[in-house]
Parts: C-alpha cells; structure tokens; sequence
C-alpha cells in the first residue's frame, strides 16, 4: 500500500502476508531527486529491502535496511537525478519492486 505524506514523500506499507506475494505493492513507486521513502512493517514477519538484483555486485550500494521487525520502519532520500532503483526482499529473493526516479522541468 503506498500514500504520500504532505512533502509529497512515499510511505510504503508492508502489509500482513505481504511475505506470501511475488512483489511489492505498488511494483512501482514514482520519485523525484529529494524525496524520501519510508517503508513500514505491518506484516507479521521482518523484512529486509536491499537495492539493486540478488546476484548483483552492486546490490546493497544504494541502501539496505536490514532485518525489519513488526511494526519497525526505515526510509531513504533519493541522492540523484534520475534512474531506476530495483529492490528486493533479501530472504524471499522472488519478492520485489522498483523505484523510479525522474527529474521535472518546467516547460519553456
């Protein structure tokens, strides 16, 4: 589940049994370079979200939140302009997501 706070970060919720899906919902969480994404346990296992692919050197280089409880959160801030952030759920490797970031400009 995915709402905005007034700043217009995301909050992501991992809701209960979300540790039986394929994905994170939403697959797809659009951003802009200094937002922030919050993401809270409410499933009834912890979670683990880590940037990049499982077999990837570079996984974890973006972030990695490490073991979330029930109940316990962690965000990150979007440090650049644009690109795309897979990320996936390091015990299920089947479970992910992505964040996609782009940069706005003003039409001319």
């Amino acid at each position: 589940m995915l709402s905005h706070d007034k700043l217009g970060d995301k909050i992501i919720i991992i809701p209960r049994g979300e540790s039986m899906k394929k994905y994170f919902e939403p697959r797809f969480v659009i951003m802009l370079p200094g937002q922030t994404v919050t993401w809270i346990n409410r499933d009834t296992v912890s979670h683990a979200l880590t940037s990049g692919e499982p077999d990837s050197l570079i996984s974890g280089k973006i972030f990695n939140t490490g073991l979330l409880p029930t109940g316990e959160s962690d965000r990150i801030t979007i440090r650049f302009n644009i690109g795309i952030i897979p990320y996936f759920y390091s015990v299920h490797l089947s479970e992910r997501g992505t964040i996609v970031v782009i940069l706005l400009t003003a039409a001319l």
